[in-house]
């Protein structure tokens, strides 16, 4: 019997592949979503990272979108930043990714797309009330012949050869001495790190490339400094100048020091946009986007070079800014994924891309020959502190309202979207508390690290109190 219970969010449909995976739920999404997007676009590119679960899940995407009509682009095992590019740089406005960023492997995640990027609220209530009403039994695909709806594309080469123009290759490749190690954990990021750092002359060494003997990822998130063991005694065993981590989909970097300390993207990203404006000569105006979870850093670094900053959490800058940007003598910087996501160059890629970041870091240190450390301590100094509470069964509203209630008597000025409340001062600290999953969670930067681990633990006393009190 099938469900008729299909529930969607911004992060996609998660599988626990041991417990819930539901071939009728899936195709039912898929034949949805094609039936949703038929209006806009017949067409939708699908990829997928190394899970041993996703090919079967490929398959049964697939089925269900030629029922409803769509011509599939299937790019096969891709990370996800290349997919977003190849969709964009193709002018398709679908797009699938079944992948999980950092759980284990014997979960999945099947994420929509649309021609922005992720869809909103809206947009996901109405593929599910399409899915709820689908016997996903009754459809058949009026073309019959499979082979004309299905495309497989290699989009891995034409996207190394732009990240390249975007670089002063020549110069990068015929004074580089670096060496680096890059960690893909058994991920997709292995079929695009190490081609890209060895074509900018890098030496270099490759480890955790595989799934293990059990198909389990070789290491776990690549956010905490623990998993990141086997990289940083290599780096410093062979006295490597850099390493390079990333997470399963490779939509995240975790990058590794000369100091042997843990650096995450959004440093990286700070470091691009101080090197660059340092050196350019540019007379045009600079504009740049944050978001409720972007760092205090970039926000200083817009004050240091006077770059105009536009915050999506707060409407009248986002009307401000529709009407700054028609002057052709601006320019967008950097900006940022919706509300949560992290910073981008929308000059290259419409989504947070560690390989840019990657290459772009390769390039100011050999052009400064600066070690990383030493080129991140010239940067504004900010720590962050996360934690996370476990919300089952607990009224989700109640709390976030319980809790914004308290803050304002307490005196601070919150800034509300959605579920999300931020509040802090200027730029000297922020608190971010975020529902996902049944958990809320507590994102603190401050100037000092005992100060950003003391205002997120303070965060989470004063939830667990508006808790204690439903």
């Amino acid at each position: 019997m099938e469900r008729n219970d299909l529930i969607l969010n911004s992060n996609g449909l998660e599988i626990n592949v041991e417990e819930n995976l539901d071939p009728f739920l899936i195709k039912k999404l898929a034949i949805a979503y094609g039936t949703w997007l038929k209006n806009k676009d017949d067409r939708v590119i699908l990829g997928r990272d190394t899970r041993p679960s996703g090919q079967y899940i490929e398959k049964l995407i697939i089925d269900g979108l030629i029922a409803s009509g769509i011509k599939v682009f299937n790019v096969g095992i891709c990370p996800t930043p290349v997919l977003v590019y190849a969709k964009n740089k193709l002018k398709i406005a679908g797009g699938i990714i079944i992948a999980d960023a950092d759980k284990p492997s014997n979960w999945n995640r099947i994420t929509l797309l649309s021609k922005k990027l992720y869809l909103n609220k809206y947009e996901l209530s109405e593929i599910s009330a399409i899915s709820n009403n689908i016997n996903s039994n009754s459809y058949y695909p009026s073309n019959p012949n499979f082979s004309e709806m299905t495309k497989a594309i290699e989009p891995i080469p034409n996207y190394i050869h732009d990240i390249y123009n975007f670089l002063p290759f020549d110069k990068i490749k015929k004074t580089n001495n670096l060496r680096m190690i890059i960690d893909p954990g058994g991920g997709a990021a292995k079929l695009v790190a190490p081609k890209i750092v060895d074509g900018l002359g890098c030496d270099v060494l490759e480890i955790n490339k595989d799934l293990d003997k059990n198909e389990n990822f070789p290491r776990n998130s690549i956010f905490d400094k623990e998993n990141l063991g086997d990289l940083i005694l290599a780096l410093w065993k062979g006295n490597y100048d850099v390493g390079f981590a990333f997470n399963f989909d490779a939509s995240s970097l975790s990058i590794i020091g000369n100091d042997f300390e843990l650096y995450s993207d959004e440093i990286g990203f700070a470091l691009i946009i101080d090197h660059y404006l340092k050196n350019t000569n540019s007379e045009q105006e600079f504009i740049g986007h944050v978001n409720l979870s972007t760092s205090l850093r970039l926000e200083a670094l817009a004050e240091k070079y006077s770059i105009k900053l536009h915050k999506s959490y707060q409407d009248h800058f986002m009307q401000q800014e529709r009407e700054e940007e028609k002057d052709g003598n601006k320019v967008i910087l950097f900006s940022c994924e919706g509300l949560y996501g992290g910073p981008i160059f929308p000059q290259f890629n419409m989504i947070k891309d560690p390989f840019f970041i990657a290459s772009k870091l390769i390039e100011i240190m050999v052009d400064t020959k600066e070690p990383i450390a030493t080129l991140f301590s010239n940067l504004p100094k900010y720590y962050t502190h996360h934690e996370k509470i476990d919300l089952k069964d607990k009224n989700m509203e109640k709390i976030i309202n319980g809790v914004k209630k308290e803050l304002i008597e307490e005196g601070e000025y919150v800034s509300q979207f959605g579920m999300s409340l931020r509040f802090g001062h200027d730029k000297d600290w922020y608190v971010l508390i975020t529902p996902s999953d049944n958990s809320l969670h507590v994102k603190s930067e401050a100037k000092r690290n005992s100060l950003s681990r003391l205002y997120c633990e303070t965060a989470i006393k004063l939830i667990k109190l508006v808790l204690s009190n439903l």
